[in-house]
Formats: structure tokens, C-alpha cells, sequence
């Protein structure tokens, strides 16, 4: 994790925690992800529920946060730097996770975060 933003008004008048996700392909085999499944929530999965995604309908352009993360993979070398929105309603601790597109039971990366 790069950074994280609070953005009062992302969407319309929603409050927004803004992620700056930086990932590096250091392994042989591609390090796949999609804005699907970045998820926040208060607490880790397993203890607190699947929490909230990405927020299809955020203007990056228009918060100075792009670009944002769509979707791809990562191979040995290769660097994505990117930012996803998650209407968070509040700011407090969060819990940011990325699930393997292909299995969504393997979550391959997380964070404790203050947004």
C-alpha cells in the first residue's frame, strides 16, 4: 500500500477512503487483480465480514487520483501503481485486503490503515 486519502466528497456528496495500490511482480508466476476484490471493511475478513468495494461511479480525474485500478496482472519486473475508492462513510481504523481473482478465498495481500 502506497497511501491512503480521505476524500470528503467522492462521489456526489459520499466520503471516500482513496487506496494508492502499488504492486510488484516478484515471483515467476503473474500476480493477477481486479478492483472487485479490494475490499475494506472494520475488520479482517474472517472476523468482521467481507466489508465494501471499489466504487464503480468515483471521477478520478476530478480527485486528482488516477489512474485508477481496473484490472491485469503483474509478471517478474513489471510494477502497477494505481488507486481504488471505497465509500467508507467514516473516518476510523480500516482493514484493506486484495483477493486472487481466481480464487477469492485466497487472500493475497492486507493492510491495517487509517482513513
Amino acid at each position: 500500500m502506497g497511501s491512503v486519502a480521505w476524500v470528503p466528497h467522492c462521489a456526489g456528496q459520499l466520503p471516500c477512503g482513496v487506496f494508492e495500490l502499488i504492486f510488484a511482480g516478484t515471483s515467476a508466476q503473474p500476480f493477477k487483480y481486479t478492483e472487485d476484490f479490494v475490499t475494506a471493511g472494520y475488520g479482517w475478513p474472517t472476523t468482521h465480514g467481507e466489508g465494501w468495494g471499489a466504487d464503480p461511479m468515483v471521477n478520478y480525474s476530478a480527485i486528482n487520483k488516477v489512474p485508477p485500478l481496473r484490472s491485469g496482472q503483474v509478471t517478474t519486473g513489471q510494477t502497477v501503481h494505481a488507486f481504488v475508492a471505497i465509500m467508507l462513510g467514516e473516518e476510523t481504523q480500516w482493514y484493506v485486503t486484495v483477493k486472487d481473482p481466481d480464487d477469492v478465498s485466497n487472500v493475497e495481500a492486507g493492510w491495517a490503515v487509517h482513513a
